[in-house]
């Protein structure tokens, strides 16, 4: 036995002054007395000073003295030594990634029950020196090297797991060394349910390094999601992989939305089942999208994924030659365009030609009105015009279109590669189409000026039709399973990808201060908006793929 603060033993003097207040109170007692027997049944006076003493001592002065002993051996503190185990050094890792927000039991996650395993440390271990690291892609010291195991349990009660991917080891030898370095430590315990596995762990065994793995729940998820732009036709395709880390079968709804469309299934999975989906999205506004299903399973944060194109919300198109407001308007109202110049160097949806010549290296989406392409496509005299022929009739660039109305008083008779041929006039070409591995192409003989196309109804039906035709090529032509298409919760974002960046907003509509910064970690999972002096483009983030695998 010990005492920490031996001043505090002074205060039993004051005993002494609760037994003279006790003594100093009124010596004598009234009694209610017969007049007939005014004196009987009265005790004597004490006559000896124990007798008299012994009359003064009562239960109340008994336990004022228990109550003033008791205060003061607390403000003593006294302790009992026993033997007890020391390290000269104990670090404890709690995984603090997405996964370890999973429910093992209801109220009760595996966070939950790492932070109780290791509050059994540091019970087992009062005074040797502790620390407290939370191990995720996104490191933290909750409690710098210290002997002060109330502060420990303070910190490692307040402390939270974050939504971010798991940690390296590289990051957590990087926190060692901040503590000290591995040699000051005798233990290294690691709380996780997604153990560390590469060759230094085997070595860090050795030196103290220690992982206890924790389980339980359950788990069905949107394990990969991707979008892919159709090439040959209108629309998208969805790939999709639905995990089932359960012990029962899954019936569920897998949905796939971009704001204003949305595609169903119904999706059936066995018991620790992986499936593939391929979703046709024929029709969609915009550039973003979001997979969902219904499940009511133990870790919920997979259950809704995020996804955008890799262009930004406006097309953009490249004019050159000769401006056609008519044309423009016709666009403007099918796509939210933005025109840029001929010697613009970024990259574009559509390159417009009106009535000159583009050079032999051009490539992607082109539209030539009245113009050439040097060694590809040569325009010749003008020719009368005359009544339109459909080539085609059921070519779906001709949808919509009645060709009786047109009129051409002249075109350009061209020389060009084999490819299709939609309308003609008197034989010669009107509108021709080519599609190869560099290049899709739509050649319109005649100058606007002289036909009465742009006062027709056909008119924005056929710019409908050749925009739809030209649908960007996709940025991600293959689907890579365990790889999907996204941005993690956490991962920095290099933002000199995004030339003249504006600003960025978040998903829930807050403006991100991020001008003057040369990366952006997004913190939350959803679609972030990033807007350039160039165009608005959507970023996807997600919870890391790796969180929806279940040991």
């Amino acid at each position: 036995m010990i005492i920490h603060n031996f001043a505090a033993l002074s205060l039993f003097a004051l005993g002494g002054a609760v037994i003279l207040f006790h003594f100093l109170r009124r010596q004598r007692q009234r009694y209610r007395v017969s007049a007939l027997f005014l004196w009987e049944g009265l005790r004597s006076d004490p006559h000896s000073l124990a007798e008299r003493i012994r009359s003064r001592i009562d239960l109340l002065l008994l336990l004022q003295l228990l109550a003033l002993a008791l205060l003061v051996i607390a403000l003593s503190r006294p302790a009992l030594l026993t033997p007890a185990q020391r390290l000269h050094g104990l670090a404890i890792v709690i995984d603090g990634s997405a996964s370890m927000q999973t429910m093992v039991k209801p109220g009760v996650s595996r966070y939950e029950i790492a932070q109780r395993y290791a509050l059994t440390l540091l019970e087992r271990f009062p005074t040797t020196p502790v620390t407290i690291l939370q191990l995720s892609s996104a490191p933290e010291v909750l409690f710098p090297l210290s002997a002060d195991h109330r502060g420990a349990r303070q910190a490692l009660q307040a402390a939270q797991p974050t939504i971010l991917g798991d940690g390296s080891i590289d990051l957590l030898a990087g926190m060692i060394a901040g503590q000290g370095g591995i040699d000051r430590f005798a233990q290294i315990i690691y709380f996780t349910d997604h153990p560390l596995t590469c060759p230094l762990v085997y070595q860090l065994v050795e030196r103290g390094f220690r992982q206890q793995i924790i389980t339980g729940g359950s788990n069905v998820a949107i394990g990969a999601f991707t979008m892919r732009e159709n090439i040959d036709q209108p629309g998208s395709t969805a790939f999709i992989s639905l995990v089932n880390h359960s012990e029962r079968f899954i019936d569920t709804v897998l949905r796939v939305s971009d704001g204003v469309r949305t595609v169903r299934f119904d999706a059936f999975l066995l018991p620790n089942e992986t499936r593939d989906y391929i979703l046709p999205f024929p029709v969609h506004e915009g550039t973003t999208f979001i997979a969902s299903i219904d499940s009511d399973d133990d870790f919920l944060f997979d259950n809704d994924r995020f996804f955008a194109l890799e262009r930004p919300i406006e097309r953009r198109i490249r004019w050159v030659g000769r401006e056609d407001r008519f044309l423009q308007a016709a666009i403007r109202v099918i796509w939210n365009a933005i025109f840029v110049a001929a010697d613009d160097p970024g990259p574009v949806d559509l390159i417009i030609a009106n009535d000159t010549t583009l050079p032999a290296d051009v490539r992607g989406n082109i539209l030539l009105i009245n113009s050439a392409i040097e060694e590809m496509i040569d325009i010749g005299d003008e020719i009368p015009g005359g009544p339109v022929v459909v080539e085609t009739p059921r070519d779906p660039l001709l949808t919509g279109i009645t060709a009786e109305g047109l009129r051409v008083w002249s075109l350009s008779d061209a020389t060009f590669p084999d490819g299709e041929i939609l309308l003609s006039i008197a034989g010669r070409p009107l509108l021709y189409r080519l599609a190869d591995h560099e290049r899709r192409l739509i050649f319109f003989a005649a100058d606007l000026r002289w036909t009465n196309l742009p006062l027709t109804v056909d008119f924005p039906i056929l710019v409908n039709n050749i925009l739809a035709w030209f649908q960007p090529m996709p940025h991600s032509p293959f689907y890579l399973r365990g790889a999907p298409v996204w941005h993690a919760v956490g991962e920095p974002l290099a933002l000199d990808r995004f030339p003249d960046l504006q600003k960025i907003i978040d998903s829930y509509g807050n403006v991100l201060d991020a001008e003057d910064s040369y990366y952006f970690r997004p913190s939350q999972p959803g679609l972030y908006t990033i807007v350039t002096g160039r165009g608005t483009y959507y970023l996807a983030v997600n919870i890391p793929a790796a969180e929806s695998v279940f040991p």
